[in-house]
């Protein structure tokens, strides 16, 4: 029976599609992998050494800011003349040269010495460190005046380079005290030393992405995260000359010789760099072998069965197909071949199949509508209970709950009202089933308010996701534009079990309390759950609530004040904007950001007072009626009095045209008399009303009101707030 199947005629095609097909092919590939295989090390060495060349430079960048340093403070006609003194004032030393240049520059040494070597200020330096130096050649050759005629020192080169210092290689700096224009002689010499440890590596790695080690005296110096490798393989990298180190299978190094200062010493530079990409192609170049080899023979087996031409009885078909969907409990096509009986017999079965797919599809539709919102597409309230009950009876080991509520949502819906509040909702919706991903649930918890049921998430997987979708809701153009300039942003709070409760059925009570905590530190920000937050919002929900309540009333206050003027339309949100974008620019802190904000809303509220047929005169105005005009600061300052007890908001509302020189109203203040956040509404009130059309003369361009601006710097406005006020406004419009 055996001997009969071998020498069928199906055996013997089998047998010679194997040798025509399978042996060239494997030969093929074998050569093909070997090929690819020194193109890509040839590849991996050129990469490692221009790697190295890389940080090579990189640590001569680092010596040529230590070197404009030295020159800075060394070529320093305060510092030439100090060091003429017999007696300097040493108070005037410490504050420019050994308090500030550490503190500021990073320095791990300095000293500050006279030709005679005598010391007059140091810093960093170990008992004996100050003869240590002194007996270095450069720095004598420095005191010595050996460079006080050279070209060199014309044009200000001096001993800069590696060198070994208390038995650790250092960046060295040796400068000769000098006037600021490189005359001499010199008076003596300016040392600094920065020493090449592991933090500045590291550093050097966070801000060029290179992990350079240094190797010198048998020891190897690198970032914490590499020296584990490098003490490993220290030996043999410290004995090895070869540019390029193949250590194993997954690291490689390149090595570069660099000399100190003195010559004395030999510094080897190391880059250490990942072999991933190498290894990785030739496995992958191996898979793909096996897989084509895998493929090719299922394709002879496949021509060799088709050749065989085995010929199925429909009706044994039909059964099989039959029993499959018994055994599966399900209902598919059965596709049949044969009699014109069998095949109406078939066609009848699809009917009754298609008839019973309709009927399962229309009951998923009406699950689907009784569990989703139909405003915004996602799960409703009701399903999202019905979904923890179900986790919580999965006995899930981790789940956390991410809850997101839109900000300033009231005041949306009361000024621009609820249709523009729907499509706001609606478009969030589509933000979330867009980059909440598939395995994970979306709802509308209610009102303005979302949650994400994130299963068998970290806490930082968690906090990444919920920083994403907070992220893509600030970016949206589509919801940015709805209401004209207001930005719509939401506050995050997330919890997780069983990291912040043990009970599932607290985690929503908690991530809410998380997203209230970042509602009253800002809003448009995510905070995890902490039991600190508790503490937090007893003590300042009242505060916060107060804030919010004066918070809408001034946004409300604005949009009725605005809607006086319809010519300078949203006036109050964009000089409140302008306001904020210099705020952040100074630097201001987050409760003077929002004083200036309430400020800057209610700052011309006195315009309330000021008859209508004044603000939408579209003629220019007469002498009495800009007296009257004139009258709104004190009229606003009239007006919120009893209401807001503040005085930098009042002063916003009462000062905001007064100027620099004390030719301004009501008050005639000048400079400092006028609060720092009057005289920033001033200048974003002015910047605003150039910029804005108006009906006796066209708008004017960005740049005329910019040079406006710097033409009554020092007289209209402060002129130490104009420039980076026109900082923050050309970054703003460049975005």
């Amino acid at each position: 029976m055996n001997g009969k199947i071998l020498n069928s005629y199906s055996s013997k095609v089998v047998f010679a599609l194997m040798v025509v097909s399978i042996i060239p092919l494997f030969i093929y590939l074998q050569s093909n992998n070997l090929m690819v295989k020194n193109y890509f090390s040839v590849l991996e060495n050129k990469n490692v050494e221009s790697r190295i060349d890389h940080a090579d430079k990189i640590l001569q960048s680092e010596l040529e800011d230590l070197i404009i340093i030295a020159k800075d403070y060394a070529a320093w006609d305060d510092t030439y003349e100090i060091m003429a003194e017999e007696d300097p004032d040493m108070d005037w030393v410490k504050e420019n040269i050994s308090e500030w240049i550490p503190s500021n520059f990073g320095m791990d040494f300095l000293l500050l010495t006279r030709n005679d070597m005598t010391i007059v200020d140091a810093y960093g330096l170990e008992e004996g460190g100050d003869q240590e130096l002194f007996n270095k050649s450069e720095v004598r050759d420095i005191l010595n005046g050996k460079y006080d005629d050279s070209i060199g020192y014309k044009k200000g080169e001096f001993p800069n380079g590696i060198t070994m210092f208390n038995g650790k290689p250092y960046i060295l700096s040796v400068t000769p005290v000098l006037t600021s224009d490189f005359e001499g002689p010199s008076r003596g010499a300016l040392i600094l030393g920065r020493e090449i440890s592991p933090a500045m590596l590291q550093n050097i790695k966070e801000k060029f992405g290179y992990d350079i080690s240094i190797g010198l005296n048998n020891k190897l110096i690198s970032t914490p995260e590499t020296q584990i490798v490098a003490d490993k393989f220290s030996d043999l990298l410290l004995k090895n000359e070869k540019k390029i180190i193949k250590i194993n299978d997954h690291d490689i190094v390149g090595q570069k010789i660099i000399p100190d200062i003195s010559g004395l010493y030999k510094i080897r530079l190391y880059i250490f760099d990942s072999r991933y990409v190498f290894v990785s192609t030739l496995k992958l170049l191996k898979t793909n072998g096996n897989i084509v080899m895998f493929f090719s023979v299922g394709l002879i087996l496949l021509l060799s069965y088709i050749l065989k031409n085995v010929i199925v009885n429909p009706i044994i078909s039909l059964q099989k197909q039959l029993v499959d969907m018994n055994q599966f409990n399900t209902l598919e096509y059965i596709d049949i071949k044969g009699a014109t009986e069998i095949k109406s017999m078939a066609q009848s079965f699809n009917t009754l199949v298609e008839n019973l797919t309709v009927k399962e599809h229309e009951n998923r539709v009406l699950k689907q509508q009784n569990h989703t919102d139909e405003l915004t597409s996602l799960y409703n309230h009701r399903h999202f209970h019905q979904t923890m009950k179900h986790k919580i009876n999965s006995e899930i080991s981790s789940i956390s709950i991410i809850f997101l509520d839109i900000d300033k949502f009231k005041v949306v819906n009361d000024l621009h009202g609820h249709v523009v509040g729907d499509r706001i909702l609606k478009t969030i919706g589509e933000i979330l089933n867009t980059y909440v991903p598939e395995n994970l649930h979306a709802f509308r918890y209610g009102g303005e308010e979302f949650v994400v049921i994130a299963e068998n998430y970290t806490l930082n997987e968690t906090y990444l996701l919920a920083e994403k979708l907070r992220s893509e809701i600030v970016k949206s153009n589509a919801l940015q534009n709805q209401c004209d300039g207001l930005p719509i942003t939401v506050s995050v709070g997330l919890a997780s079990c069983p990291e912040h409760t043990k009970n599932p059925l607290e985690l929503l009570n908690k991530a809410d309390r998380a997203m209230y905590f970042a509602k009253q530190n800002g809003r448009n920000q995510t905070y995890i759950y902490n039991k600190n937050i508790e503490n937090f919002l007893k003590e300042n929900n009242k505060g916060f609530r107060q804030k919010e309540v004066l918070l809408d009333s001034a946004l409300a206050f604005a949009a009725a004040i605005d809607a006086k003027d319809k010519y300078t339309g949203k006036h109050s949100e964009m000089v409140t904007k302008f306001s904020l974008l210099l705020a952040e620019k100074l630097g201001l802190s987050k409760e003077d950001k929002y004083v200036l904000r309430i400020g800057a809303l209610l700052h011309d509220c006195g315009k309330i007072g000021i008859p209508d047929y004044i603000i939408g005169k579209t003629a220019k105005l007469t002498s009495e009626e800009y007296e009257i005009i004139k009258t709104h600061p004190v009229l606003g300052n009239t007006i919120l009095k009893y209401i807001i007890n503040d005085e930098t908001v009042m002063s916003c509302v009462r000062n905001h045209h007064e100027k620099w020189d004390g030719s301004g109203y009501p008050d005639g203040l000048s400079r400092e008399e006028i609060s720092l956040h009057a005289r920033i509404v001033t200048l974003a009130d002015s910047f605003h009303a150039m910029v804005s059309q108006r009906p006796y003369r066209n708008a004017l361009s960005i740049d005329t009101a910019i040079e406006e601006l710097r033409k009554n710097s020092g007289t209209q406005f402060d002129p130490s707030l104009v420039e980076i006020f026109i900082q923050s406004v050309q970054e703003s419009y460049e975005v």
